[in-house]
């Protein structure tokens, strides 16, 4: 079953890899939108905390901490989801297609960013 699936993800990784290089000159701006939601994110809470600072009002903090908790709490229950389910190595580590972005190999399930939303 683990053969079928390596399988699958390796065609489907070829297609997407086929039809997107034409386009080199988009591998930055993929690189980019990759980093980017975290980074907001993470400016948006430092935001809403010194806008509650400022103004000196609970609110803001509040939620500022209670989304920084949740996405705590999210990453803490996805390292133990991730650690728990059977290794599954990524495609592009036993085939020839080179990752489009770069990372560590690690279990390709459930992915990070995907948890992350």
């Amino acid at each position: 079953m683990l053969q079928f699936l390596q399988n699958i993800d390796a065609q489907i990784l070829a297609f997407l890899r086929d039809s997107i290089t034409p386009f080199i000159w988009a591998y930055p701006i993929i690189n980019f939108f990759a980093d980017l939601q975290p980074i907001l994110f993470c400016l948006l809470l430092i935001g809403l905390w010194l806008y509650g600072v400022s103004w000196k009002d609970r609110g803001p903090k509040e939620v500022a901490l209670d989304l920084f908790w949740h996405v705590l709490g999210a990453f803490i229950i996805y390292w133990i989801i991730n650690q728990s389910l059977p290794m599954r190595p990524r495609p592009e580590s036993i085939t020839a297609i080179p990752p489009l972005i770069s990372h560590l190999p690690d279990n390709s399930f459930p992915s990070g960013h995907a948890l992350f939303w």
